[in-house]
């Protein structure tokens, strides 16, 4: 956030936050997948597998993957007013 507001003179929007949310998950996943970067398949594989077990805290809450593949965190609902502000409708917590 303090880079964020370094940077642009203002607090990141959703869309910021998504971005920023979606490196952290590939971020976490690489971090832990051991990849060699002499095997694409296999380093493709590793990566997979990290991802899904991600498990951990972003800007738009915690977050990780279900079984499925499918995302297990909170959705947002927000209202945009045209002027770049926005009014939360509703939260729907991951079941």
């Amino acid at each position: 956030m303090d880079a964020y507001r370094s940077e642009y003179s203002k607090d990141p929007d959703q869309f910021a936050a998504q971005g920023y949310t979606g490196i952290e998950i590939i971020a976490d996943a690489a971090k832990r997948a051991n990849l060699s970067f002499t095997n694409l398949a296999s380093d493709r594989d590793k990566l997979r597998a990290a991802m899904e077990s991600v498990n951990i805290q972003t800007p738009l809450g915690p977050f990780q993957f279900t079984s499925d593949h499918d995302v297990k965190q909170t959705v947002w609902v927000i209202q945009m007013d045209g002027s770049g502000g926005f009014t939360l409708v509703k939260s729907i917590p991951p079941s």
